[in-house]
C-alpha cells in the first residue's frame, strides 16, 4: 500500500508541473460559448483566456474566437469548428490543423462552467496542489487503516 501512496504522490506532482506550464498564446476573440479544455479541464472561454500547447478551443455553431500565439501566429475559428494549440508547428500547419466538429456536437452542446479554480483559464497552481494535498492524506489514511487491521 505504501507503494501506492508513493505514485499517487508522483503522479499529483506530473500533474501539477504541466498545470502551471507557461502559457503559449491566449484568445483575442471570443464569441458565443467558446469553450477550451485538456488536461483534465473544461472551462468557458473569455477573452484574453490564456492557452498552453494541449489546450483544444471549441467554437459553437454561432460563435467565433481568434487564437494568438506568442510567436506571431494567429488562427481565426469560426462556427463548429475546434483546434488543438501546438506551439512547435509552423504557423501555416497550424492554421491548416483547423477541424469541423461533427453536426451531432450541435445537439449535445451544453454551456460549460468555469473549470476548476472558477476561472477561464483553467486549474490555478493552488487548486492543483490542494487536491494533491487532499488524495495524499486519504491515500496515507487508507495506508494507516490497512495496517492497523492487518494481523
Amino acid at each position: 500500500m505504501k507503494k501506492f501512496l508513493a505514485l499517487s504522490l508522483m503522479a499529483g506532482m506530473a500533474f501539477a508541473a504541466n498545470a502551471a506550464q507557461d502559457s503559449v498564446g491566449y484568445l483575442s476573440v471570443v464569441k458565443g460559448n467558446v469553450s477550451i479544455g485538456g488536461q483534465g479541464f473544461a472551462a468557458k472561454a473569455a477573452h484574453g483566456t490564456r492557452l498552453v500547447d494541449g489546450n483544444t478551443v471549441m467554437v459553437p455553431t454561432s460563435g467565433r474566437a481568434m487564437v494568438v500565439l506568442n510567436n506571431g501566429c494567429s488562427v481565426d475559428l469560426v462556427g463548429s469548428q475546434h483546434f488543438t494549440v501546438d506551439s512547435k508547428l509552423p504557423c501555416a500547419q497550424l492554421q491548416a490543423s483547423v477541424k469541423q466538429m461533427f453536426d451531432t456536437h450541435r445537439v449535445a452542446q451544453a454551456g460549460i462552467g468555469g473549470g476548476v479554480g472558477g476561472d477561464s483559464r483553467g486549474p490555478s497552481a493552488g487548486a492543483v496542489i490542494g487536491g494533491i494535498a487532499v488524495i495524499s492524506v486519504i491515500a496515507f489514511a487508507v495506508v494507516e487503516n490497512d495496517e492497523k487491521t492487518s494481523p
